[in-house]
């Protein structure tokens, strides 16, 4: 499916100079503004009403999404207190957007229009995925949506695969080691979550083997 497209909405240099300079954040914060140039995220997540993002880390999606639509009122969450600190100071001055440092796992998530988990699950084992897709599944309104930008677990064991493993390995040496799904068993996963897979999109050339999913909650 194609219908989404990447957008060209992100404001990458606003956000960058709220980052200390650094070369692990210089790797770090061009290896995600290059995958979120790929990810439609703004196109699906509206203007208006409270965002998650889940597994923020440093806060780039949280803080991108934030800056790209002042109306929102965007909520990063991360298990990491170093990580949920720099986010929190970079985020200094914005109105719209807070970090709170929390286990997906454990998190209560609280009612909201969109949730965006961007490279994440595949952190988790398959039983916790499931299990946060459920608590997702609660929060979010009828009508909300979900996206989630992972790894295409329907590519391996191909190169841009390989890719995508080994980049993990190197910036989250510590967490659960790529618990990829197939696309039909993700599907299946959210639509016990109670939320309805619309589309979904690979994005073309780049790094990795990206796919982005949109997951709909029924009205």
């Amino acid at each position: 499916m194609t219908g989404i497209t990447p957008s060209h909405a992100w404001p990458v240099e606003a956000v960058r100079a709220r980052y200390p300079r650094s070369p692990y954040f210089s790797l770090a914060l061009r290896l995600k503004i290059f995958s979120l140039a790929k990810a439609p995220i703004l196109e699906v997540i509206g203007d208006h009403g409270t965002v998650l993002d889940v597994g923020c880390g440093f806060g780039f999606v949280s803080l991108s999404s934030a800056v790209a639509r002042p109306s929102l009122s965007v909520i990063g969450g991360d298990p990491d207190p170093r990580r949920v600190r720099v986010a929190t100071r970079a985020a200094d001055g914005l109105a719209n957007v807070s970090f709170v440092c929390a286990d997906a796992r454990s998190y209560e998530y609280p009612r909201c229009r969109a949730v965006v988990f961007f490279d994440v699950l595949h952190h988790l084992r398959i039983p916790d995925q499931d299990a946060v897709l459920r608590r997702v599944g609660e929060a979010i309104e009828p009508g909300g949506v979900l996206v989630v930008f992972e790894v295409d677990g329907d590519r391996r064991p191909g190169l841009r695969y390989w890719m995508s493993y080994l980049s993990d390995v190197v910036l989250y040496p510590l967490s659960v080691r790529c618990q990829f799904r197939s696309r039909a068993d993700l599907a299946a996963a959210t639509r016990r979550a109670g939320l309805a897979l619309q589309e979904w999109v690979v994005p073309p050339g780049g790094f990795g083997a990206p796919i982005v999913y949109l997951f709909r909650k029924p009205q």
